[in-house]
């Protein structure tokens, strides 16, 4: 599992939309349920999930663009974290998670 080309800093006006997009790489995972959690973060620490999905993989080396959109929040920085659940015998989950620094301005 990894998850790729996530944006690493973006700017936004509160209450705008913003799309975070990526490609979620899975290999060797057909017939898997993969959990996918998207959290957003404020600078006090204070954690929100956004979304969760599961995904299903039908080929055995996949790559599947997402875009989740979201409503800025109040002014102020935050993380957004995007992450798949590893899964048993996978060698490297570093690469599971991915974060993107969101300015929102008013």
């Amino acid at each position: 599992i990894a998850i790729e080309g996530v944006v690493e800093e973006m700017e936004v006006f509160s209450r705008n939309r913003l799309d975070i997009k990526g490609t979620l790489r899975l290999r060797g995972l057909v017939g898997s349920q993969i959990p996918m959690r998207v959290s957003l973060i404020a600078s006090d620490g204070t954690q929100t999930i956004l979304d969760t999905k599961q995904i299903s993989p039908r080929e055995p080396d996949e790559a599947l663009p997402f875009s989740i959109p979201i409503t800025a929040p109040d002014p102020g920085e935050y993380r957004v974290v995007i992450e798949a659940e590893a899964q048993t015998n996978e060698a490297i989950t570093t690469n599971n998670m991915a974060t993107s620094f969101v300015t929102v301005k008013s």
